[in-house]
């Protein structure tokens, strides 16, 4: 080979060329480089651009097909000096390529160095490499497996106030939520179970309860998914701990099996579930009637990751609170926020509320017309100039969150206890199935709301926007009924609002942005100056600024977020 290589740098490098007249997938060409050159078989063509494999060093390359020369019949006399073979041992370790610490290490150990080869079959080749520079032998097939072994981690939600993406997987029969954190390790494991899935391994399925080992990892057919013999217990029936999504349960023998092959392999790989509790939400755990609209709200975006902030630890357990953006209205939603809210929401949450904040506005009852003495007429929205007391009931960023004056929350009051009169009479119990922007009546844990419907996510569920409140949740098709008219007389008392004065430091506001402007600002009563009015693809929006007087010192909000570098301000 070195002959051949010599012969092509002497030809090809010192003189110009003869350019193929085209260039075809499975033919042989010379690649030529500035100092270089080698033999290169073409496996795909895209325009100007081409990949080829180079058969006497085993890469793949992308390249300029102007690099590429017509092969002298001379050139093809030695066959391709790139053997393809595999290292013993490590024929299920086929991912570390996709972690580049670990490729980086797999080149740094053996690329470009002289090793004595083992060889245990020919076809394939399957060869084990040793290190014979030092005193001691090196099995280096050990040492990559090694490395291997010892980069897959334990996930872990490590300190207070960190945010991470998660995957929320189980919730067990006490309530408890379990979630994954993606990572390499968390895609090796899937890669082999999606291998497994499509019968890629051979299964053995178990039918002697006497030979289950609680040392071993097995797989339970339903999922595929890892799970632990806890129990054997009689008639077959095993206790089982899903060892990657959560939870425990029991089974019949007959439903797990085990994949020989990929025991070493999956002993290595730490369990991927972890359990969390849910900050501020009953004592960390889901009542039953909380777990599927749980569940519904986590799901509910196929596009953008959920995500987990580490609030607290309890015996080492950490308390999370959970995000996700809602595909609707482009809200983040904190699901722990949600839960709670429909938790405490009564009937007469609103007054409440009043008493909470104190009975203080500087918009009057008698700003808005009467009908029938209950109803409003019509809608009154702030104008410029105007001071509110507000209350934040939903946040997505800086320039988009929702606000309810608190004036307006008496009127709500009364509409619920109305609601509720309305809905509890037979007449009013049949289910309506709406449409997409349809405003109807939804329950939420026994009370009746003013709801815009914003998304169908199946035959049984819709995602819909409070109108008096402004945040998202997951309504079953039998909690929505027709609003009739006499309900819409009150005019929505959610009003669309942004921070006046600052744009993102980047492009866009980024999750810690927008997490902390929630902790300043939402569910808290505040002062508010309406600056501008901005019309846009949704309508009105005020442009508000925002001043807690809670604290002795007045935090003007907008400031603070310039102040802590996370926005910029747009006023001269």
């Amino acid at each position: 080979y070195e002959t051949l290589a010599t012969e092509m740098e002497t030809y090809y490098l010192t003189q110009e060329t003869e350019h193929p007249q085209s260039i075809e997938v499975g033919k042989y060409y010379a690649l030529v480089n500035q100092d270089s050159c080698y033999r290169v078989l073409v496996t795909i063509i895209n325009e100007d651009h081409c990949q080829v494999y180079l058969i006497d060093v085993g890469d793949v390359d992308n390249i300029e097909t102007n690099l590429l020369r017509v092969l002298l019949p001379k050139f093809y006399v030695a066959a391709s000096q790139a053997v393809p073979c595999f290292l013993d041992g490590l024929h299920n370790y086929d991912f570390p390529m996709t972690n580049p610490m670990i490729s980086e290490a797999f080149y740094e150990m053996i690329l470009a160095k002289s090793f004595v080869g083992v060889l245990s079959n020919r076809d394939p080749i399957h060869m084990t490499l040793y290190d014979t520079e030092s005193s001691d032998d090196v099995n280096m097939n050990l040492a990559l497996k090694q490395l291997i072994d010892e980069s897959f981690v334990c996930p872990t939600l490590c300190e207070e106030g960190t945010l991470e993406e998660i995957l929320v997987t189980t919730v067990d029969g006490h309530g408890q939520v379990f979630i994954q954190i993606p990572s390499w390790t968390l895609s090796c494991l899937n890669e082999k179970i999606t291998l497994i899935s499509n019968g890629y391994y051979v299964v053995t399925y178990l039918n002697d309860p006497s030979e289950v080992s609680s040392e071993k990892i097995y797989f339970w057919s339903n999922g595929p998914t890892r799970v632990k013999v806890l129990e054997v217990q009689l008639d077959g029936e095993l206790v089982v701990d899903f060892i990657d999504t959560g939870g425990q349960k029991t089974v019949h023998l007959s439903e797990l099996y085990e994949v020989e092959l990929l025991n070493d392999l999956l002993t290595q790989i730490p369990p991927q579930a972890v359990p969390v509790l849910l900050h501020d939400v009953n004592d960390g755990t889901l009542k039953a009637y909380q777990v599927q609209k749980f569940l519904d709200m986590v799901n509910s975006n196929s596009v953008s990751p959920t995500i987990g902030k580490v609030v607290s630890f309890l015996d080492g357990i950490p308390q999370i609170e959970i995000f996700v953006r809602n595909e609707a209205s482009n809200l983040l939603v904190s699901v722990n926020s949600n839960l709670s809210l429909s938790e405490s929401m009564s009937c007469r949450a609103s007054q409440m509320s009043i008493d909470k904040l104190d009975k203080c506005s500087t918009v009057s009852a008698s700003t808005f017309s009467h009908v029938d003495g209950t109803f409003l007429k019509c809608s009154v929205a702030p104008k410029i100039g105007d001071e509110l007391d507000i209350y934040v009931t939903g946040i997505a960023n800086p320039l988009n969150f929702t606000i309810t004056p608190v004036s307006h929350l008496k009127y709500l009051n009364q509409l619920g206890e109305d609601m509720i009169i309305f809905y509890s009479s037979t007449s009013t119990k049949e289910v309506h199935r709406p449409r997409v922007g349809e405003y109807v009546a939804a329950q939420s844990d026994g009370c009746w709301f003013r709801v815009e419907i914003t998304k169908k996510l199946d035959s049984d569920f819709y995602s819909g926007k409070y109108l008096d409140h402004g945040h998202m949740d997951v309504f079953p098709l039998k909690a929505i009924r027709v609003l009739p008219e006499k309900f819409k007389k009150l005019p929505f008392l959610a009003f669309r609002a942004q921070l006046h004065g600052i744009r993102p430091v980047s492009k866009d506001w980024d999750v810690e942005d927008c997490l902390a402007v929630k902790a300043m600002i939402h569910n808290k009563k505040l002062f508010s100056l309406v600056r501008d009015i901005i019309y846009d693809d949704d309508g009105k929006k005020l442009s508000l600024e925002i001043i807690d007087t809670s604290t002795n010192d007045d935090i003007y909000v907008a400031r603070q977020l310039v102040m802590e570098n996370r926005a910029i301000s747009t006023l001269r």
